[in-house]
């Protein structure tokens, strides 16, 4: 509630109090986890190198009292390697749909296969 972003999952390095572009994070490997009814971005990673999203759930089945910007989605910046394959996002019609977010500038090598969306009524 105000205090930030709603981030389940934040992945960063700072130098003197800033995100470094160099990737201080290695080989983080996300798989068989359950995210439920987040309000904010499910993960959010910055200064990495070979981030894997893999086989995991999320679920936003129901209106939170505070909905942010990118629920339930996955956010990065300044990293290189980054996989997203086989992920299952359930959420409900009328809700907003999740999505992969990442700044093309700073992210390279991005692979986003295999996932699926649920919408349930």
């Amino acid at each position: 509630m105000g205090a930030g972003d709603g981030t389940v999952i934040g992945l960063g390095a700072t130098i003197n109090g800033e995100t470094t572009h160099y990737p201080l994070l290695e080989n983080i490997w996300f798989e068989n986890n359950q995210f439920q009814e987040m309000t904010g971005p499910a993960i959010a990673a910055a200064s990495f190198k070979n981030l894997v999203v893999r086989n995991n759930t999320f679920i936003n089945n129901e209106k939170a009292p505070i909905v942010l910007p990118m629920r339930g989605c996955l956010r990065a910046e300044l990293g290189s390697g980054l996989w997203v394959e086989e992920n299952t996002w359930t959420t409900q019609t009328g809700l907003a749909s999740p999505t992969l977010f990442y700044d093309a500038d700073t992210t390279r090598v991005v692979v986003c296969e295999g996932n699926r969306l649920n919408v349930v009524k």
